[in-house]
């Protein structure tokens, strides 16, 4: 998530993420995470660090230039606000993972066909990216 924010406050990384979510889910999947994990890291890695956009030149530095304000004015009070965004935003993914992991430990769909079906999709994906993807091999 810190490396996702860290696109986020220096490019707006947002839209380019799409191609994150194939590419991570699988890896998240095979470490034993829902996928779920992978869509809050993801998207919140951008929203905060687009939020504390320290040296986004398309949202920070742009806007400022347009008030007529000198960007790196409030580039500390802009560092704050990304660090205690994103160590709220770490902090909450794992706590929130761990929830749902108690409530879904009696769950039916936690069977051994389920983890089968799950490593079938797993595969599947993965072969899709590497198909889909330039250069990929099969």
């Amino acid at each position: 998530m810190g490396l996702i924010a860290l696109g986020g406050t220096t490019f707006g990384l947002a839209e380019e993420t799409m191609a994150f979510y194939p590419m991570l889910i699988p890896v998240f999947l095979e470490a034993g995470y829902d996928t779920m994990t992978v869509v809050a890291t993801i998207f919140l890695g951008t929203t905060l660090g687009t939020l504390g956009s320290t040296i986004n030149p398309f949202s920070t530095v742009i806007a400022s230039n347009t008030a007529g304000v000198n960007f790196a004015r409030a580039l500390p009070l802009r560092i704050i606000m990304l660090l205690v965004s994103l160590g709220a935003g770490m902090l909450s993914t794992p706590l929130s993972m761990l929830k749902k992991s108690a409530r879904t430990q009696a769950s039916p769909w936690s069977t051994t066909n389920m983890k089968k079906t799950r490593r079938s999709f797993l595969l599947l994906t993965h072969k899709l990216t590497r198909a889909t993807s330039p250069g990929g091999k099969n």
